[in-house]
């Protein structure tokens, strides 16, 4: 009845033939680099990930630090200006101290002339009615 066609089925032995090697030679190594690109992506991907959040921390450890030194420049400078507010009161406090110790020496000063003063008025105004009385009894 059928009888099969021996150059088909020759052919088709070679077809599976050249299949079966051509998976063995090409398929086969494409696939296995495929699978280690893959698996090295993966690798890759993995150390990303992990020197990503290694650099988050280095980045809050950064900004910790960066937050402890802008403290203590604040605190440095405050220190600084409270140091120089005590020695400006210091010397507002001599300069006051030095213009009142004037002052009192000038306010004495000028009471010992007022004395001094005061002690020749009546000199003075023996002399004036002195010469009151002499210039209205005298013509």
């Amino acid at each position: 009845m059928l009888e099969p066609d021996i150059t088909f089925i020759y052919s088709f032995i070679i077809f599976i033939f050249a299949y079966l090697l051509i998976s063995r030679i090409l398929i086969r190594p494409l696939s296995e680099k495929f699978f280690e690109y893959s698996e090295e992506i993966k690798k890759n991907e993995e150390e990303a990930t992990r020197l990503f959040e290694k650099a988050k921390e280095l980045e809050e450890e950064a900004e910790k630090i960066l937050e402890e030194e802008r403290e203590r420049a604040v605190k440095f400078f405050r220190e600084k200006i409270n140091e120089a507010n005590r020695k400006a009161e210091e010397i507002r406090k001599e300069a006051e101290d030095f213009f009142h110790k004037k002052l009192d020496e000038e306010l004495s000063k000028l009471e010992e002339e007022k004395k001094k003063i005061m002690s020749k008025i009546p000199e003075i105004a023996e002399k004036l009615s002195d010469e009151i009385k002499l210039k209205v009894l005298g013509r």
